[in-house]
Formats: structure tokens, sequence, C-alpha cells
């Protein structure tokens, strides 16, 4: 009688464990979508790192603030994200030319929490008339954490871009948990 209620109860734990290990591991492996829209004025804090005697090529390491207007988490609406970035271009540039740009981001929520970003982007511009330009961009970004709710935060998307001498208007899509 011993045994078998012995190896009852054994059954009963093996069950409970193997339900709780399965419960949190499809919670942790579950990413939400969402969308998000910003906008954002010129670099505030344009530095040109190029050697001035190369005329060919421009390094710029700059930083500026986004302004979140659309998201699928709403305390995220209306936040400020501080994009820090650097760009390598051509000097003299054409239309269908282009450029490289990579940095980090930190998002503050409306209650303080933040959200800590890096991002790459590849960029085209599609009209270059004197200041009169335009330039398309498509940027990947992954989210690795962040502080209050967005601790562990973890994601990936990509961003879609359209920036003129007035600014720049950004859609993306992507997955995150936290």
């Amino acid at each position: 009688m011993k045994k078998s209620s012995l190896k009852k109860g054994m059954v009963g734990v093996t069950i409970v464990a193997v339900t709780i290990i399965f419960c949190f591991s499809a919670l942790a492996a579950e990413k939400k979508k969402f969308v998000m829209a910003k906008t954002s004025k010129m670099p505030a804090s344009p530095t040109y790192l190029h050697d001035r005697t190369d005329q060919k090529y421009r390094i710029t390491q700059w930083s500026r603030v986004d302004i979140i207007t659309e998201h699928s988490d709403p305390r995220l609406i209306g936040a400020e994200q501080t994009v820090y970035g650097q760009s390598d271009f051509r000097a003299f540039m054409d239309k269908g030319d282009g450029g490289v740009s990579w940095g980090y981001h930190v998002t503050r929520s409306k209650d303080g929490d933040c959200l800590y970003g890096r991002w790459e982007s590849t960029w085209r511009l599609t009209v270059a008339h004197f200041s009169d330009w335009v330039s398309e961009g498509e940027s990947k970004f992954q989210i690795f954490g962040g502080t209050g709710k967005y601790l562990n935060a973890k994601g990936s998307g990509i961003c879609r871009s359209k920036t003129t001498a007035q600014g720049e208007t950004v859609k993306c899509e992507g997955e995150w948990d936290f």
C-alpha cells in the first residue's frame, strides 16, 4: 500500500512540475507584436569626424530627441526617445546615392521606465536638389533591456523612414516581450 501511494504521489508531483514548466516556457516564448510611429527634428548635435583634407566622405556622430506619436503600448505614446547615431556617406551626393547609419536609443515612458535598443540602417536619396532633398531608409532594431516594467525587455523589428531637411517621420513594426 505504501509503494502505490508513493508512486501516485511521485506521478502527481511530476505532472505538476511538467505543467508549471510548460506554462512558464510558453509565457516566456510569447512575443507580442507592436507598431510604432515617431517624428524627429534634424540632429541636435552633429559632429563631423572626417579628415578635412578628404572631401569625398563624411563621417558624422549625432544625437537627437524623437517623439513617439503612435504605439501599441499606450504608455509610450508621447514618450521621448533619445537617439545616438553615427552616419557614413559621400560628401557630395546625387539622387540614388546613399549611406549607412547605426547607433543606440533610449526610450523614456511617461512613468519614467526606459527601454534600451540598438539599430542599423541604410538609406538613399530620392530627391537631391540643393537644400530640397529627401531620403528614404530602412532600419533594423533590437531591444535589449530597460528599467522598471521594461527591465527584461527583448525584441526586434524594422522601421521605414522618410527624411527631409525639416525632419524625419518613421513607422516601425516588430515583436517584443517584457
